[in-house]
């Protein structure tokens, strides 16, 4: 399994526990960054299901844009995490990647009021696992694309994700270049990164509560662009 990881020496020699807080709280503040509300502008808060997310972009503003919009959600995840990987080692990932979700969901910027966390939780496996992300979203978007359902997408890409990285966590993290943090070794590593991508899933899972309970009545709105005005007197 870690034949297909990127797993560096990390730059850094030693990482203390403000070390990880600033972590936590930089990846936080660029998770608060809306580039929903940056390329598509108020439409998507105001129309269809007001989610400043990548489908709702879709909806409210087109393929184009939706496209845009998911591309720098997962980039905005993808750079703090490769960048605490490298700097600091695998922990300091998991913790970047975290918040990069955590601020992307309850933006403080934006009263707390984001995306459902999709697209920057797959800019974060990206790194975590590059070739296995890439497999899955191929697979999920597949899926999307015959069933029209992004949520079987979404919520099956990054559940995927999520638990092959406990497992892998539980079983190849001892053999990884990581940094002994804050008295913190392998072990206690090993045991706080499974805690962390337990409370994404969980946190991930509690966003699409709604879309679980569609998806289980057979009542899940499919993937469809609403017109607008504008699009009808174009026609």
């Amino acid at each position: 399994m870690d034949n297909f990881i990127i797993n560096v020496t990390p730059i850094a020699t030693s990482l203390e526990w403000w070390g990880l807080l600033a972590v936590a709280l930089v990846s936080y503040l660029i998770g608060n960054i809306s580039f929903s509300r940056i390329i598509v502008g108020r439409a998507v808060v105001e129309q269809g299901s007001k989610n400043p997310g990548t489908t709702n972009a879709f909806r409210t503003g087109g393929a184009k844009k939706a496209l845009a919009v998911g591309i720098m959600d997962a980039f905005k995840a993808f750079l703090p995490a490769l960048l605490a990987l490298i700097i600091f080692g695998r922990f300091a990932m998991y913790i970047a990647g975290f918040f990069v979700v955590f601020g992307h969901i309850y933006p403080i910027l934006y009263n707390l009021k984001g995306g459902k966390g999709m697209a920057s939780t797959l800019g974060f496996f990206v790194v975590a696992q590059p070739v296995f992300a890439f497999v899955v979203i191929i697979v999920f978007a597949l899926i999307v694309y015959l069933t029209r359902l992004s949520s079987i997408g979404t919520l099956g890409s990054t559940t995927t994700l999520i638990i092959y990285e406990l497992i892998f966590v539980s079983l190849v993290y001892s053999n990884l270049q990581t940094l002994d943090t804050y008295g913190c070794n392998l072990t206690c590593q090993r045991i706080l990164a499974t805690i962390i991508l337990s409370a994404l899933l969980a946190l991930l899972l509690y966003t699409h509560r709604s879309n679980i309970k569609r998806l289980l009545t057979g009542k899940e709105n499919k993937l469809t662009r609403k017109q607008t005005k504008v699009d009808r007197l174009a026609e």
